[in-house]
């Protein structure tokens, strides 16, 4: 059985995709029984690092720059998989496309500024036509803060990829109280929102994570994981902020619950979140003395 390639980018610097990326890892694990493969092309490989580090150790190209014959574990090769500015888009990213061909889940953690990098990938070898005779299921997660250019680099990929794409569009709510307007431009941009109702998409809304930016250095040089961090002893990560991102993962979760990852449902059959349902409070956050324990 096929699998499926899941880009998940913003295109926009500091839109939250690489929190969200940890969030979508995360609860795969948890909540799934996917054989997850985990590509990381950002610079210093962050998310990589911090979930496929039998990969993105600091030796991995050098054990691989030393074998002559590869065995049939395409997964050794995955540090080799950089992205391109020429024509090819990506370096060795038909690696990508073998994995999912084998069934594995594939998530591709893209930085900004990405768009014409993997463009040109998937034109190299008419990608998604082969998608379609191969049954690979191409994915893009694609993460905005309501600005006028996340809208239009959207507009840009419903225009050219249409119906061969799934999408799932999440609204970073961290940004929201800053840019009301843009949300109110958002929901009165005619083609966007025809776009939306058109082609297969989901919705999702990201609450804001507040941390300060040395604990987010703190979990990156540990290469620690949001779950691990709820739950890691080291004084530096104090209660609150556990309790922070114990109730962040629970809001991504239970959202990423609703989303088909074996079958895509017709978009007919599916009632997208309300923006002022997902700002509501309408949820049980008692925490009783035993939801406790994780923080301790």
């Amino acid at each position: 059985m096929s699998g499926s390639i899941h880009f998940v980018n913003g295109e926009i610097s500091g839109v939250g995709s690489s929190l969200f990326c940890r969030s979508l890892i995360e609860y795969l694990k948890k909540s799934t029984d996917l054989d997850l493969t985990i590509i990381d092309l950002e610079p210093i490989c962050v998310i990589g690092k911090t979930y496929a580090s039998q990969y993105y150790s600091q030796t991995s190209e050098a054990l691989i720059s030393e074998r002559s014959i590869f065995d049939d574990d395409l997964e050794l090769e995955i540090p080799t998989i950089k992205l391109s500015s020429g024509a090819v888009g990506i370096e060795q990213g038909d690696l990508m496309y073998e994995l999912a061909y084998q069934g594995k889940t594939v998530i591709v953690n893209l930085p900004s500024r990405s768009y014409e990098s993997v463009h040109n990938w998937l034109q190299l070898a008419d990608i998604v036509e082969l998608s379609k005779q191969t049954k690979v299921q191409i994915w893009q997660w694609f993460t905005t803060n309501g600005s006028a250019d996340s809208m239009d680099i959207l507009s840009k990929l419903y225009q050219i990829y249409a119906h061969s794409f799934n999408y799932v569009i999440i609204k970073n709510e961290g940004d929201y109280p800053r840019i009301q307007n843009s949300w109110f431009s958002w929901k009165n941009n005619i083609e966007l929102q025809a776009y939306i109702e058109t082609f297969p998409t989901y919705q999702l809304m990201m609450p804001s994570l507040s941390l300060p930016d040395y604990r987010w250095d703190i979990l990156s040089k540990n290469c620690l994981s949001l779950t691990k961090a709820k739950t890691h002893g080291h004084s530096a990560v104090t209660l609150l902020e556990k309790q922070k991102i114990h109730t962040w993962l629970n809001t991504m979760f239970n959202q990423l619950s609703s989303i088909p990852f074996n079958q895509f449902e017709d978009l007919s059959e599916f009632e997208a979140f309300d923006d002022d349902d997902l700002f509501s409070d309408d949820t049980d956050d008692d925490i009783d003395e035993n939801e406790l324990a994780f923080l301790f």
